[in-house]
């Protein structure tokens, strides 16, 4: 297996449109929001790979001072994939880590030829947001989100939950 650390950011995409010269910078759902305008400030450096990529779409995981998550990641952008808009192709993590390589752009830590057994052992004991597993191919088989995250973000959430748990019993009678 090959194992790559899943960043906790939001989702940052920018994509060099050929047909309109311009890069847009956008997040799910939107080119204007504030957090498409925190993913514009983290990865507008890039600019240059992503017009040395016409038409291929830039996928980062963003972390940002104004955004925090469970887990206190690096301020900053982490490629996370490549996608081809014409085609809907995904790079491969072999590539990404090459292009990565070539511009200067942060990737995720990744642990290649890892047995099943090793990486359960890998996720109880992370203290990251989890886990991308791919085969030998580079074929994402599964995510796995950490025992540690699940727990910090049950407690940094709890409430909320136990409060519509409460709510839902309540309105049940």
């Amino acid at each position: 297996l090959n194992v790559v650390t899943k960043v906790n950011g939001f989702l940052g995409v920018c994509t060099y449109v050929s047909k309109m010269n311009e890069v847009l910078y956008s997040t799910t759902g939107s080119l204007v929001s504030d957090f498409a305008k925190m993913n514009k400030k983290h990865t507008e450096k890039h600019e240059k790979m992503s017009k040395d990529y016409p038409d291929v779409t830039f996928c980062f995981e963003v972390c940002d001072e104004n955004d925090p998550h469970i887990i206190k990641e690096s301020i900053g952008e982490v490629l996370i994939g490549m996608i081809d808009v014409k085609t809907g192709f995904q790079y491969p993590e072999n590539k990404l880590d090459e292009i990565a390589k070539n511009y200067n752009v942060t990737r995720p830590e990744t642990f290649k030829g890892v047995t099943y057994s090793e990486f359960k052992e890998m996720l109880n004991k992370t203290q990251t947001e989890g886990f991308m597993v791919f085969d030998e191919n580079d074929n994402l088989l599964f995510k796995a989100k950490s025992p540690y995250y699940l727990i910090n973000k049950l407690f940094a959430r709890g409430t909320d939950v136990i409060e519509k748990l409460n709510s839902k019993t309540n309105n049940a009678y």
